[in-house]
């Protein structure tokens, strides 16, 4: 049986290394969904903060 010559055993371990590498990146991008859900309901929860009343002056600040 001959054995296996050292650019058989680097291609190997650079596929190996490729693999292992296409994994991480498909879990570290998979993993944004949530951040990004929770900051746009967030977002659209603080939105009715922002909205001024239509209500006059003198009755917003309290006065009859």
């Amino acid at each position: 049986m001959p054995s296996e010559s050292p650019r058989d055993d680097d291609a190997r371990d650079l596929l190996a290394s490729m693999t292992t590498l296409r994994r991480r990146a498909r879990a570290a991008r998979q993993a944004y969904w949530h951040p990004l859900l929770l900051f746009g309901v967030l977002i659209a929860a603080a939105a009715p903060l922002y909205v001024e009343s239509a209500e006059p002056a003198p009755l917003r600040a309290g006065y009859a």
